[in-house]
């Protein structure tokens, strides 16, 4: 599958504008939709015939895009649904192109998704990620699957935002010795309405383990450039823990490339995701 492309509006005058145009029509909540969302957060807007508006917040300094899944989550499984449409959808894959320096310095980061295609029952979307500055942050695109059943509305918000620095420390990780195996204790409020570990958290888990073990690897922050994740079956909530594990598929002196699986609590992989991720300057 091909990667995300940037589009061709560097002053963000055309995101601004459909932005403004998509909040224009707020949606039923304005804010968030879940308890993953209200963690991380997220926020929908509004919606207009051809665009989806959602925003969220991170700590500055952090550069994991694992802070933007949520969000990312949202935005497309929206885009791949018309406003007003009665049915929901099931996330099989989302890519993100990040741009790694603008994306640590911000805080406030507004989204737009723009409706896409659908053949039958399959659906495509893209997104595209801002600083309040207008500065380009990050593209997404993601591949879902209508299902005949309503989404989970209205939604009444009663998990805080969360103040993490981390997302190790948000996810409460217990890592191994060496950082490849990772336990992560599941919580009620990663679950999503269907009762699963929510699509855009356990992207999070994901690129948090990756992380982790490059840090680990490299003995310095690195930075994500590209980075994928795939949905292979429902994780169910009910499981009491997870184990992630990554591994390192690529070293290279500017990049490498690391492949990471989250374990059900059977030992059967629901999700994998691979990040490409630019390395320290040695």
């Amino acid at each position: 599958m091909n990667s995300p492309v940037a589009p061709t509006d560097p002053d963000g005058s055309t995101f601004d504008r459909d932005f403004a145009s998509a909040i224009a029509r707020p949606v039923d909540p304005i804010g968030p939709t879940g308890k993953p969302d209200a963690v991380f957060g997220v926020r929908l807007l509004g919606a207009s015939e051809n665009h989806t508006a959602a925003d969220c917040v991170k700590p500055s300094g952090s550069g994991n895009p694992g802070w933007l899944m949520t969000l990312v989550d949202l935005l497309l499984a929206r885009g791949a649904l018309r406003p007003g449409s009665p049915h929901s959808c099931v996330t099989l894959r989302m890519d993100l192109n990040v741009n790694a320096a603008a994306f640590a310095t911000a805080t406030h980061i507004r989204g737009l998704t723009r409706h896409s295609f659908a053949d039958d029952n399959l659906t495509m979307g893209t997104c595209e990620l801002r600083g309040d500055d207008g500065v380009l942050l990050a593209t997404g695109m993601g591949m879902f699957v209508s299902i005949d059943a309503a989404l989970p509305m209205p939604f009444i918000p009663t998990e805080p935002h969360t103040d993490s620095t981390s997302l190790t420390e948000l996810l409460e990780f217990v890592p191994d010795m060496t950082r490849t195996t990772v336990t992560w204790p599941i919580r009620e409020w990663t679950a999503n309405p269907s009762g699963v570990v929510h699509g855009g958290v356990q992207a999070a888990a994901l690129f948090a383990a990756i992380e982790n073990l490059a840090v680990v690897d490299t003995g310095a922050p690195v930075a994500f450039g590209n980075c994928s994740v795939e949905y292979l079956r429902p994780l169910p909530a009910d499981d009491t823990e997870l184990t992630v594990g990554v591994t390192a598929t690529r070293r290279g002196r500017q990049f490498a490339t690391y492949d990471a699986q989250l374990y059900a609590a059977d030992g059967r992989v629901g999700t994998k995701a691979t990040a490409t991720l630019r390395l320290p300057v040695t």
